[in-house]
């Protein structure tokens, strides 16, 4: 069984009606017996094909975007109802280290202050 190794096939286009360039990357593998040269211009055809749907996907994709969907009341509700939860988790935890921080501070050494003797 002969070895096969893996390219790379780079393309790009621009498209007017969209004002930007598509750039791609089509990998492929090919068998050790074949340059690259070799393997590309068989399968010109099919690559540029390929290329040709990835572009008109691309373009279809920018030009008619989705429209955005509107959360449902049941979404927005279970939404809220995780913030709260969240802003209730976050103050207990608040309340936890406000406690170990005033507890650090109570049991803090003060260094007595030095003063000369006579």
């Amino acid at each position: 069984m002969p070895n096969t190794y893996r390219i790379q096939v780079q393309t790009s286009d621009f498209a007017p009606e969209i004002g930007h360039a598509y750039n791609d990357c089509q990998y492929f593998n090919i068998d050790s017996g074949k340059t690259i040269d070799e393997f590309i211009l068989e399968n010109e055809d099919a690559i540029k094909a390929e290329t040709a749907r990835r572009i008109e996907n691309w373009k279809q994709a920018v030009l008619n975007p989705p429209e955005p969907v509107e959360p449902s009341e049941e979404q927005l509700i279970a939404e809220k109802a995780s913030i709260e939860e969240q802003i209730a988790l976050l103050q207990s935890r608040k309340v936890e280290l406000t406690d170990k921080v005033s507890a650090m501070e109570a049991l803090k050494v003060v260094p007595i202050e030095e003063k000369p003797l006579g």
